[in-house]
């Protein structure tokens, strides 16, 4: 066997691959990657002039060009910036300038920067457009090189950080678990759903206004009766100098008196689509969980907080949390993510916390949906035993 395609790896770019396989023992090298003719179609991108080259801005190196979310591109790069600050310093106009072999650095000039002129973050977005052709911020690129993605079948996505979602009182807020003294929210995403033809709740959410400047990506999506509008942020936002555990702070603003109709979807959309709740506090993963989720047939009340842990689950028994539900018969239904009902628990008695038994469950993800005759109640939960 003397034919091979011919491909070229990076520490932070993506691969780019010769167009047709070569006979090396008769193929008069070198082999020129900068033409376009000669190189997979995809694979590359156009520099200037018409000279191609590698695709810039896959610093976590998984063959995925990505903005937002788990797993992106960019939040490394902060993330590098604040942890070489050594009297540990919390400024986003940070710039580092000793150099350095770092993934971090996109532009490889020696130069780790997160805002203004020639930053290292920017490119990552430029490359999404120009390769992707839509602007929107949580839009992902896989490399076109076979085998070439280690994120096709990544590890499922844990929520499992100290800060949570929920909507309540015309808002939607996050809530910390935990004490956090100078943080930056450096990423954020959701998205808010509501049933279609509830006009009232439209306007709710095409007239929100987000002081951590979240903004739609594209128009709502009618999704089997139910529509979906993602919200990524496009820019960091400091949060109180010290956020104490269970305290909240309002990320957007509703009004219209629609907290009862209007929940943050967590399903087989917001999966696919790289549109589910993530937020990162200076680069690292804070991912909680999704509070007060109700379905799209039975609201619940503003108030009512709801929760399942430990997720992800290993020791095959899952809690379910209903602080202000007591004394009160449920029934509890899981699915698996293409909506089929695997496991039914009818009258189960809750009062406040609750135990199932899920030690039956394969590896993978489930919704759990828990009805009380007055709300219904879902989450996702990740089983990894």
């Amino acid at each position: 066997l003397t034919e091979f395609y011919v491909v070229v790896y990076h520490r932070n770019h993506m691969p780019v691959m010769f167009e047709e396989q070569i006979d090396v023992s008769d193929f008069m090298f070198p082999v020129d990657l900068t033409v376009e003719g000669n190189v997979l179609e995809g694979s590359a991108i156009e520099l200037s002039g018409g000279t191609f080259g590698m695709i810039a801005g896959d610093v976590t190196h998984d063959g995925r060009l990505q903005y937002s979310g788990p797993g992106n591109d960019r939040g490394p790069i902060i993330a590098k910036i604040i942890s070489l600050d050594l009297e540990g310093g919390t400024n986003i106009n940070q710039v580092h300038t000793d150099g350095g072999y770092f993934f971090e650095d996109v532009l490889m000039n020696n130069i780790l920067k997160y805002i203004g002129a020639d930053n290292d973050r920017d490119i990552i977005l430029a490359n999404l457009r120009e390769l992707t052709g839509s602007d929107f911020l949580n839009v992902i690129y896989e490399s076109v090189v076979p085998v070439s993605v280690t994120k096709g079948e990544k590890e499922p996505h844990f929520n499992d950080g100290p800060l949570n979602i929920l909507v309540s009182k015309d808002e939607i807020r996050l809530q910390t678990g935990k004490h956090i003294e100078n943080g930056l929210v450096d990423n954020i995403q959701f998205t808010l759903a509501w049933n279609a033809g509830d006009d009232q709740a439209y306007n709710a959410v095409k007239n929100a206004s987000s002081d951590f400047l979240l903004r739609p990506q594209g128009e709502p999506l009618n999704i089997n009766g139910v529509n979906h509008q993602v919200f990524v942020s496009v820019f960091p936002k400091l949060l109180p100098q010290n956020w104490y555990k269970e305290e909240h702070v309002t990320v957007m603003t509703l009004g219209d008196n629609v907290s009862d109709r209007i929940w943050i979807a967590d399903n087989q959309f917001t999966l696919e689509n790289n549109a589910m709740f993530f937020v990162s506090v200076w680069g690292t993963n804070f991912t909680g969980d999704i509070m007060s989720t109700p379905t799209d047939t039975k609201p619940t009340g503003t108030d009512i907080q709801f929760r399942v842990y430990p997720n992800p689950v290993s020791s095959g028994i899952l809690h379910i949390d209903i602080p202000q539900v007591t004394n009160t018969q449920v029934a509890i239904t899981i699915f698996d993510l293409q909506g089929n009902m695997i496991k039914n628990i009818a009258n189960e008695h809750v009062t406040g916390t609750t135990s199932i038994d899920v030690s039956e469950l394969s590896r993978g993800i489930y919704f759990l949906q828990v009805d009380n005759n007055e709300s219904i109640f879902t989450a996702r939960f990740v089983v990894t035993q």
